[in-house]
């Protein structure tokens, strides 16, 4: 509770993505974090995820990028999960208006990327990726 009391959304954004993508590099080998202003980013051979706050949208979201034969392909997570048949893209919280809702947000996207990535290193991965590429 001190955290949603002393953190505005924006400082919040950075310690929960950095806090809850840690996954990345302890069960999947990525390299990062990578913190810039309003984003994190971790990297692979095969992809980077980048998680993005817009202060002006109060949003935000996860992106997958990914290598597809000679192109790249970036998709958003709720286009992903929903089309992998994981559920609806409405389970992937968005909103940033307040620090709660930031890692209300942030924890949502980390849960359901643990669902998406073996999904993507499976047989569907790239048809996947080519359908939800440049949708948000």
């Amino acid at each position: 509770m001190d955290r949603d009391r002393k953190m505005k959304p924006a400082q919040r954004f950075k310690v929960e993505a950095v806090e809850r993508y840690e996954f990345l590099n302890t069960s999947f080998g990525f390299e990062g974090p990578d913190v810039a202003d309003d984003l994190v980013g971790y990297h692979s051979g095969n992809y980077s995820i980048y998680v993005m706050h817009d202060d002006f949208d109060k949003s935000a979201i996860t992106v997958v990028t990914r290598r597809v034969g000679e192109s790249t392909r970036r998709a958003e997570l709720s286009c992903l999960y929903a089309s992998a048949g994981l559920g609806p893209a409405q389970d992937i919280k968005t909103g940033a208006r307040t620090s709660r809702l930031v890692a209300d947000s942030i924890a949502s996207q980390a849960d359901k990327l643990k669902l998406v990535l073996p999904i993507l290193d499976g047989q569907k991965g790239e048809e996947l990726m080519e359908t939800c590429h440049a949708r948000y």
